[in-house]
């Protein structure tokens, strides 16, 4: 019975606390909602996705121009500060625009915002790989019309006529350089020319040896014989091919065993070597057959 005070008292005590902590975590439940308290932290990730907007806004981004570093940098506040917001008195009902909310949407809106810009960024770099791949074939469906319907044996030969230059040979998705070719490229020695374009170019070519392309046996195969390929190109990759009929297509890694498989098929039919992406492609080699003659 002597312990019984301390006991009741010990009861009370605890009894107190809790019903102080459970109205710290309720207090504010009978407070107007446009009273409740401001999350700033919100506020701020707000404000950076607004000036993230704002700069992408002034300043477009596109293939030649990709973000900005502080585009990125407001994108990284907006999302730290943002998370920030979420736990940020958390067990306080906050402000039902300006609270934890907010900073959820400034969280997600900045890095979106970003995201959608850089794809943006490399689309335009895709668009502009398919054009110059679209550009070299064309030149060279050009060149076999006035060279009895031959493909040339090599680029350099379009090269040193001026019809596509180093910015064409150039791969803008590798956001590198483009190739500077010398000031005397054109008088340069054309075995030396051909190696300083092959080895240089970020495209390879394997049209060499594809003769009399208007022939009708020959014209039905054009469709399937790859003549330009990106330098890292493999055969379980996607990646976009140049076609000898002129069209440039995107291939899905599941297709493009399929694709090369077709495109050595057709070779194997007009008696040139096969290619593979991943080894060194044949130039101007043809394997001895009839109808090469």
């Amino acid at each position: 019975m002597d312990g019984y005070p301390w006991i009741c008292g010990r009861r009370i005590i605890t009894g107190m606390n809790q019903r102080i902590t459970t109205n710290v975590g309720r207090a504010d439940t009978s407070v107007p909602l446009l009273r409740r308290p401001v999350n700033w932290l919100s506020i701020i990730a707000a404000i950076c996705v607004l000036l993230e907007g704002l700069m992408l806004w002034h300043y477009p981004v596109s293939s030649d121009h990709p973000p900005s570093v502080t585009v990125l940098i407001l994108a990284m506040l907006a999302l730290f500060v943002g998370a920030g917001a979420l736990i940020y008195q958390v067990n306080v009902h906050q402000h039902p625009i300006l609270g934890r909310w907010l900073g959820l949407l400034a969280m997600l809106g900045g890095v979106g915002i970003f995201a959608f810009s850089a794809i943006n960024v490399r689309k335009g770099l895709e668009v502009t790989q398919h054009t110059r791949m679209r550009e070299i074939v064309a030149a060279c469906r050009m060149w076999a019309k006035l060279h009895h319907h031959d493909f040339p044996p090599d680029l350099s030969v379009l090269v040193r006529s001026g019809v596509i230059n180093g910015t064409t040979l150039s791969d803008p998705t590798l956001e590198l350089n483009s190739l500077v070719l010398p000031k005397n490229y054109k008088t340069m020695k054309p075995s030396l020319l051909a190696t300083l374009v092959r080895k240089n170019s970020d495209y390879r070519y394997t049209g060499a040896g594809l003769t009399h392309i208007n022939r009708p046996g020959r014209k039905a195969l054009l469709p399937q014989l790859i003549v330009l390929f990106v330098n890292d190109q493999e055969p379980v990759k996607p990646g976009p091919l140049a076609f000898a009929d002129g069209k440039v297509r995107y291939i899905s890694a599941r297709q493009m065993p399929l694709v090369l498989a077709a495109c050595n098929a057709a070779r194997k039919k007009l008696g040139l070597l096969p290619i593979n992406f991943d080894v060194a492609t044949p130039v101007g080699a043809a394997a001895p057959s009839p109808h090469n003659k």
